[in-house]
């Protein structure tokens, strides 16, 4: 029996090459939490036609048919963001522009019964039907707060404070108040709960994750992880509620099985564990059959790892543009000059390579790309990328940037180019599903799953 070899590279191609690009600003307002772009859910049976994100001290709306408009305006920077069922929550901390944008909150701090934090943390929650919102107690936790996860219809919310509590809301109408809360040993970046709401799954400024479950008499924690990485930034759960991932800055993500998770399934590591451009930020899980963990790095890279074949992990390289287009566009292969995605176990590109412009205007085609080390069964020996082009930048810097040969003009020159960071992404039902990547100054990009391939077997012929 023979296999149609080149069926099964084409099935094994995890995303269309096509991509939409859609102009949009996401604010970033701390260098390290980037988990900004969320698909809209209004409920069971709704369409998931859009994404919402945060721009200044508003959030917005943005539609895959191009419109955007704001849908919020809070009283505060969010640092970070969630929605459901058609709620939308927002976390962050309490600064010297809050007090401007409303006095109650600069008045409030007198009225304090014991002296609070200079920075305490702000929770706010808005309404899509309705368009009102409401803060509930005038600080929510002693520091910022890093991260907030809703679960059960909204009505619940798991909020990760730098004071070393997770905090438990529960969310009314017009009001949500302070369940319970959990302290932990280090600052919380990040909590997940499960799809049955019995586990919680939480990392922070150590090289541990907390795993919690519901008890008689409130939440206990279960079990401690060590695994061998500080500042974990990010947790998600699959669909399932078996599985379970865990994302940390000095770029290696761990996916786990709830029911044995004294060892991880799978180590995944960035393609720049050795710069800030390659920390992990951000991981998510697609629903459905497809079966796919997505983990950002801090610029201009995804992961992507098969859940079916954890050697078909790949990574799509994000555009660069010269400048932003001003217009939503669909960009076709031969308008889209790079590599889109590379193998990382054979550091080749699974996708056609095509050598035209890619976008009205730029003089870019670009002809060479960072290679990535192909992954071994330990990922702990992972070696730094045979061909790396980027520079040392501090963690506060918009972008990295690097020197590629130009190819168009046939002239031997090199250019600048940028590789822009990461504000966050998120997996949409949209269009049979689809990424959603959003960058800090270069708007959100839209691609589409191959669901072909995750549905389909290859072919085989019979000898």
């Amino acid at each position: 029996m023979t296999i149609d070899t080149a069926q099964l590279r084409a099935q094994n191609t995890l995303l269309h090459d096509q991509y939409t690009f859609y102009p949009a600003h996401v604010t970033v307002k701390h260098w390290q939490l980037r988990d900004l772009i969320h698909a809209t859910d209004m409920g069971p049976g709704a369409s998931h036609d859009s994404v919402i994100y945060p721009f200044n001290n508003t959030i917005r709306q943005l539609s895959f048919n191009g419109s955007d408009h704001p849908l919020f305006e809070f009283q505060f920077e969010p640092r970070c963001v969630r929605v459901q069922n058609g709620i939308v929550a927002a976390g962050g901390v309490y600064d010297q522009t809050c007090g401007h944008r409303r006095p109650s909150l600069a008045s409030g701090l007198s009225r304090l019964t014991r002296p609070p934090a200079s920075s305490p943390g702000l929770f706010c929650v808005g309404n899509i039907a309705t368009k009102e919102t409401y803060s509930g107690e005038i600080f929510t936790g002693e520091a910022i707060n890093n991260a907030v996860t809703l679960y059960d219809n909204a009505t619940k919310a798991l909020v990760c404070n730098n004071d070393h509590l997770l905090y438990f809301l529960s969310i009314g109408s017009a009001s949500f108040v302070v369940e319970d809360q959990f302290r932990f040993t280090s600052a919380l970046n990040h909590a997940s709960i499960s799809p049955d709401n019995s586990t919680v799954v939480a990392c922070g400024d150590s090289n541990q994750v907390y795993v919690c479950n519901r008890g008689a008499y409130g939440w206990v924690k279960t079990h401690t992880i060590e695994i061998g990485s500080e500042s974990g930034f990010s947790t998600a759960f699959h669909p399932n509620g078996v599985l379970f991932g865990v994302a940390s800055q000095d770029g290696v993500a761990r996916l786990y099985d709830v029911r044995k998770h004294s060892k991880p399934l799978v180590e995944v590591p960035s393609s720049r564990r050795e710069e800030n451009h390659g920390a992990f930020r951000c991981l998510k899980f697609s629903e459905g059959p497809e079966d796919i963990m997505f983990i950002s790095e801090h610029s201009g890279r995804v992961h992507m790892v098969d859940l079916r074949d954890f050697s078909n992990h790949q990574v799509l390289h994000l555009p660069y543009y010269s400048r932003a287009p001003k217009t939503m566009h669909h960009y076709y292969p031969e308008e889209w000059s790079q590599r889109s995605i590379r193998s990382a176990r054979s550091g080749r590109s699974d996708m056609s390579n095509s050598s035209s412009e890619y976008m009205a205007g730029s003089d870019i085609s670009l002809d060479s790309e960072p290679q990535i080390t192909p992954i071994t069964d330990h990922a702990t020996n992972y070696a730094p990328p045979v061909y790396s082009a980027f520079s040392a930048a501090p963690p506060s810097s918009s972008s990295s940037r690097v020197s590629l040969p130009a190819m168009n003009s046939g002239e031997s020159r090199r250019l600048t180019y940028r590789e822009h960071d990461i504000s966050g992404m998120c997996w949409s039902p949209y269009d049979g599903g689809s990424l959603i990547v959003g960058t800090t100054d270069m708007g959100i990009t839209s691609w589409r799953v191959n669901v072909k391939s995750r549905r389909v077997f290859p072919s085989y012929d019979v000898c």
